[in-house]
């Protein structure tokens, strides 16, 4: 999350921003640098995602971590996604390399 932070900083300094915005999993990065930053004035996040008090199985984390750590950003949003149960019921049912592709298209 430091790391993050310092990103996110280094960003804010280069550009002038003094508001930030954050979906998915940047909310709480966002919220986090808005208590360690004093350049950010506002801070506007959507959907926070959060797994509070064990509603959601968090065994999907290390293979999260993996696929981060192996740079495979499409398999990491396809598994945190998954993990998480951010998709319709559907989303279970269609092969793990099928979404990934359609992730990496998406994502280009």
């Amino acid at each position: 999350m430091e790391k993050e932070v310092q990103d996110l900083d280094a960003l804010l300094e280069h550009t002038g921003a003094r508001y930030v915005f954050g979906v998915s999993s940047e909310r709480l990065i966002c919220l986090q640098a808005a208590l360690k930053l004093s350049s950010i004035e506002k801070c506007i996040v959507y959907e926070p995602a959060l797994i509070l008090n064990g509603q959601v199985d968090t065994d999907f984390l290390p293979r999260y971590n993996k696929k981060i750590a192996d740079g495979n950003t499409a398999a990491a949003l396809v598994t945190a996604m998954k993990g998480a149960r951010l998709g319709p019921p559907l989303f279970n049912r269609i092969p793990r390399r099928l979404i990934e592709m359609l992730t990496k298209t998406a994502m280009l």
